[in-house]
């Protein structure tokens, strides 16, 4: 006999993931926060998460490159790790990082 139940995973959490993968990625040097103190934002929508990231890179990363590795990470690590489906995942370049 199998129960029925769900989950729910903290927002923390997800955020922390999220967080995780950036840090693995040759070309992101942070997440750009904005006045309260937000630079990750997500909201449900039909079929699943939506994700938007404010993100400072750094200088001389190819940005097309760098925002496709982070759309296809983010989306496999969330599914893979917490089970939900990521419908989109929107990325704003806030700033550039240049080496001195």
């Amino acid at each position: 006999m199998e129960k029925e139940g769900k989950y729910e995973v903290d927002r923390k959490v997800t955020l922390k993931l999220i967080k995780r993968v950036l840090s693995r990625i040759q070309g992101v040097y942070s997440v750009k926060k904005d006045l309260w103190r937000k630079g990750i934002r997500m909201r449900e929508l039909e079929g699943g998460l939506g994700i938007s990231l404010a993100l400072v890179v750094e200088e001389g990363v190819p940005i097309p490159e760098m925002v496709e590795e982070v759309q296809k990470k983010i989306s496999e690590e969330l599914e893979r790790s917490l089970g939900i489906s990521i419908t989109k995942v929107d990325i704003r370049i806030e700033g550039m990082k240049f080496l001195e």
